[in-house]
């Protein structure tokens, strides 16, 4: 029982992380399409994965959210907090692919 109560204080820090991650990455996200305006930036591998990465991060939150509290109502408690983790994949594959770019660029 107590692991089912700590596990709902880590979805209500999260929930409200995440939610509040979502709703200030929305409009970095609508701004996407703008990073293709050139022809070559479809063929630069980092920079499509980082648009995708900036485009699916609000929704990837909320799913998040969603997700990780489905579990926990069904008392799926390691995948509920296994699904919490979820945008911090996005998050890392971002930052990979921003760093990816800043070093191609200096070549």
């Amino acid at each position: 029982m107590d692991a089912k109560r700590n596990t709902k204080w880590l979805l209500v820090a999260a929930s409200l992380l995440w939610g509040a991650l979502a709703v200030t990455s929305a409009l970095p996200a609508m701004f996407v399409p703008m990073m293709f305006d050139s022809a070559e930036a479809f063929t630069n591998v980092p920079w499509v994965l980082m648009a995708l990465c900036i485009g699916s991060f609000p929704l990837v939150c909320i799913g998040t959210v969603i997700a990780s509290w489905w579990a926990f109502a069904r008392d799926k408690i390691r995948m509920a907090r296994t699904l919490t983790l979820l945008p911090v994949f996005n998050l890392v594959v971002g930052g990979a692919a921003t760093i990816w770019t800043e070093l191609s660029r200096d070549i």
